[in-house]
Parts: structure tokens; sequence; C-alpha cells
């Protein structure tokens, strides 16, 4: 007995060395973490997940799915896998790891508001994360992530602190109004204060983006951007870009680049942006549809903010763009088309190059998307 002690020890205080020696060393803690969990490489892309918000007040918001290699869409899975509907005004879609977050906005009136949490890969519901109070909805609109932290942006000026492991809220604070897109760079947060009279009286002249230490989320700053900011996206290399649609008319309207380390104005441009999104360093937009009527999608001068580039190099046709997503495997893009609310919209899939790579219909107004992939 006191001999295989003996050698449990020795084995023990040999196996213990290269750790004592790793934690001196960062390069050789990540090597042994690699060895003991490799990260899981992406052989494919296999499937899509698209957010249909629905049309209000219709209660209709839902998720659809496409499975790549069968070219088969179910029009609802989340209603498919949990018998029951997703909610009203579902707004903002995003994967985090295993899992997707669902941001149901429901109204202020009613208790309809939440975050809901489903597994990426059946799209089967893991948690329903309330964003109720006192009987009412306090509409929740966008969620972003840093760390093991999920951050949930709401109409009633907050924002929400979500932990992804308990999936528990464990920080609300108080930010601004009307609070819709969410960024996050060099240590801060980033919310847009939209204009929303109709859904939040009094927020009719929101003109800013709130600045947030993502620490402690203490409020640092608000930075003036342009009447009713809509749209905000944060690059890779630090660049933050803002839309603003003023009031909708020709003559309103534009973009602003933001310092993300001096929180200031960099540059404007009179370029009608409504939705944005970055695929590395460029900033791909669709933009031009109340301005002119003619919609656009396109790459952004990083410095002029006006449009570069056509991103579509085929003849491909689209009634009312609504949102790009970026497939972060091999940056393809997908657009949705809400085609003004019908009661079927359609998502168009191209390569990093802008050549069409299949499409499908939707649910009633199309917006973010999510990809689901095969590991090698």
């Amino acid at each position: 007995m006191n001999k295989n002690y003996k050698k449990l020890m020795q084995l023990a205080a040999g196996l213990a060395l290269p750790f004592v020696m790793a934690s001196c060393s960062k390069t050789g803690e990540d090597e042994i973490l690699e060895k003991i969990k490799p990260e899981p490489v992406v052989d494919k892309t296999v499937g899509i997940y698209v957010l249909n918000e629905g049309a209000w007040p219709a209660n209709n918001s839902s998720i659809s799915y496409h499975d790549i290699a069968g070219n088969r869409t179910e029009a609802d899975i989340f209603q498919k896998v949990n018998g029951r509907a997703l909610g009203q005004s579902a707004n903002d879609l995003k994967r985090y790891g295993s899992k997707m977050y669902c941001v149901v906005s429901g109204s202020l009136t009613t208790a309809e508001s939440f975050v809901v949490v489903m597994d990426v890969n059946t799209g089967k519901l893991i948690k329903e994360i309330s964003f109720n109070q006192n009987g009412k909805g306090v509409m929740p609109r966008s969620v972003a992530f840093s760390g093991s932290k999920a951050y949930v942006s709401a109409y009633d000026g907050s924002i929400s602190q979500i932990d992804t492991a308990s999936l528990l809220v464990d920080k609300k604070v108080a930010a601004g109004s009307a609070l819709e897109g969410i960024a996050i760079a060099n240590g801060k947060l980033y919310v847009i204060n939209t204009a929303n009279d109709y859904t939040v009286p009094g927020s009719g002249k929101n003109n800013s983006v709130s600045v947030l230490r993502l620490a402690d989320l203490s409020k640092l700053k608000d930075v003036e951007v342009g009447l009713n900011p809509t749209t905000i996206a944060a690059g890779p290399d630090g660049t933050l870009l803002v839309g603003y649609a003023a009031d909708y008319s020709a003559a309103g309207g534009g973009v602003v680049k933001l310092s993300t380390v001096t929180d200031q104005v960099m540059s404007s441009a009179n370029t009608e942006i409504n939705s944005m999104v970055f695929s590395d360093n460029t900033a791909l937009a669709v933009g031009g549809l109340y301005r002119d009527g003619k919609p656009f999608i396109g790459s952004l001068d990083p410095m002029t903010l006006v449009k570069k580039n056509d991103f579509i190099q085929d003849q491909v046709t689209f009634t009312s763009p609504y949102a790009l997503t970026v497939n972060p495997f091999d940056k393809a893009v997908l657009l949705t088309d809400s085609k003004f609310s019908a009661p079927s919209g359609e998502a168009i899939y191209f390569s990093a190059a802008g050549k069409k790579i299949f499409s499908f219909a939707t649910g009633t107004t199309p917006q973010r998307a999510v990809f689901v992939y095969s590991y090698k």
C-alpha cells in the first residue's frame, strides 16, 4: 500500500511540473488548454436561421430555418420544435457559443417582453428571460456580447447584463431613452438613443449615442450623432459607425464615424444608411430606402463614408432590403428582403464576392440571421 502511494505521489509530481512551468508562460498555458480541449474547426455551413419580426400587432414573429444540403425550409422552426409561438415584435437574433439569443420586444403596455435563449443546433428553448415589470414590458431591442456576459438594450432606457452561464440578469442600469442597437469596442458599450415618439413619448428629439464603461456599466457620456440614430456597428479595428435617419426625408439622414478612443465624431457624410454590418474591416450597408427610393447594398469608403462599391455582382432583384448578416466562417452574406411586410419575405445568400448562391422564402419581415455549422 505504501509502495503504491509513493508511486502515485511521484506520478502526480511529474504531471504537476508542466502545469507549474506553464503557469509562468501564457503561451504554455494556451498550448496545454488546446491539448485538453481543442477548439472545434468549422467544416461547412449546414443551416441558416432567419428571424422574422412579423407585423404589428399581429403577434406573428417567427424563426425560419433553411437546411442547405436538403434545400428545405421550415417556415417556423421555433413553433415546430417548442410547440408555442415566439411572441410579438422579435427584434434581434444572435449566436454566442452554442446558444442563440432572440430579443422579443413585446410592448410597453403588456407583459410580452422576453429574451428567448435556444440551443443553436436544435432550436430548442433553454430559457425565457423575462423583461417585464409590474405587468408591463420594457421592450428589449438588441443584444451584444463580451466575455461571459450578454448586454440587452430596451426602450425603457435600460441596459441589462445577463450572465451567459446562469442566464440570469445580474445587473441593470439606466443609460438613456428608447435604446436600440448596441456595439462593443475598446472596453466600452455604445448604445443608440433613437427617436420613437409613437412608442416612447418624449423620445422624438433623441440624437445621441450613450457610452458606458463595460467593466461596471457606468455611463461616461452622450455623443451627438444626428437626429434619430437607427443603426450602429463596430469594426474589428475599433471603427464605430452610426447611421441616423432624421425624419426620413430627402434632406435628412446620414452616417458618422466615431473614435472609440476619444468618443468624438471623426467624420460624417450625407449617406442614408438603413442597416449596417462589418465584414472584417469593410463596412457593408443597406441604404437609400427613403431618400430616393433606390436602395443599394454596398461597401462604404472608410474615409468619405459614401458608397464605394456595389456588393451584389449578379442580376438580383429585391423590393425592400432590410438587414445584412455576415457569416463569420467564410464571410458569405445573407440579405433579407422584407417585401414591404408581405406575408412572406425572402432571404438571399451571397458569396463574399457578391455572387448569389441561393435564396429561400421566410416569414413576415425577415431580419437577422444565425448560421449553423458542421465541424471537422
